[in-house]
C-alpha cells in the first residue's frame, strides 16, 4: 500500500496578504520556514519514515520539503520534482486578492468555474491529479509530496472524494499541515486532513 502525505508548502509573503500565488515563484517567509520545520518535528515525533519525497517545481514547495526532511534527520532523501503537482495557473488573476476578483466581472466568472483565457481550468488540474495519483500508487511505502493549496483541494475533493467540480473551495488546506491519502486498490482513500 502507498500512503501519501500531501502537504501545502509553508507560508509565502503573498499568502500572508491574501494574494493568489500560482506560477509566480515566491519564497517562504520566516514563519513559513518555521511551519515546515514544525511539520518535520511533528512527523518525526510520530516516527513517520518516508520512502520517497516529491515537490512541485516551485521553490516554495522544494524548500518546504527540504526543511521538513532536514528536521526529520532525512537530508539524505533526494526531493524529486513532480510537475504534475504544480498549482493550477491563475493566468490573468495572478497576484490578485479575493476582493479584487469579486469586484471584477471576469474574476467573478472565473470563480464561478468558467474557462478564462490564460487560466488553467480546474478540470484540467483534476486530470493532472488523477494522473499523479496513478503514478504514485506504483510506489510502495510512505511518500511525502509538497504541493499547493488549490491543487491539493482539487485533488482531495474531486480525485479522492468525488465531490462535484466547483464545491472544493469549502475545503480549507492550511500551510504545512498534512493530509494523508491511502492508495490501495482501485480507489484512493482520504484518512486525514489538516493534521497539524
Amino acid at each position: 500500500m502507498t500512503r501519501l502525505y500531501i502537504v501545502r508548502h509553508g507560508q509565502t509573503d503573498w499568502n500572508a496578504v491574501g494574494r493568489i500565488t500560482t506560477r509566480t515563484d515566491r519564497p517562504l517567509t520566516a514563519p513559513g520556514e518555521e511551519q515546515a520545520r514544525e511539520l518535520g518535528r511533528f512527523l518525526a515525533s510520530r516516527q513517520v519514515r518516508f520512502d520517497a519525497a516529491f515537490a512541485s517545481p516551485a521553490q516554495r514547495a522544494r524548500h518546504t520539503a527540504e526543511l521538513v526532511l532536514a528536521e526529520m534527520g532525512r537530508s539524505d532523501l533526494t526531493v524529486g520534482i513532480e510537475p504534475l503537482a504544480a498549482e493550477p495557473d491563475a493566468g490573468p488573476f495572478e497576484g490578485w486578492t479575493e476582493p479584487e476578483i469579486a469586484a471584477d466581472p471576469q474574476g467573478q466568472a472565473w470563480r464561478a468555474g468558467e474557462q478564462i483565457e490564460g487560466a488553467e481550468h480546474d478540470s484540467e488540474a483534476v486530470l493532472r491529479g488523477l494522473e499523479l495519483l496513478e503514478r504514485l500508487s506504483g510506489l510502495p511505502g510512505n511518500l511525502l509530496l509538497i504541493s499547493h493549496g488549490h491543487f491539493i483541494r482539487l485533488l482531495i475533493a474531486h480525485a479522492v472524494l468525488d465531490i462535484p467540480l466547483g464545491r472544493s473551495p469549502r475545503l480549507a488546506i492550511r500551510n504545512a499541515s498534512p493530509a494523508i491519502i491511502e492508495l490501495a486498490g482501485p480507489r484512493a482513500r482520504l484518512v486525514a486532513l489538516n493534521l497539524l
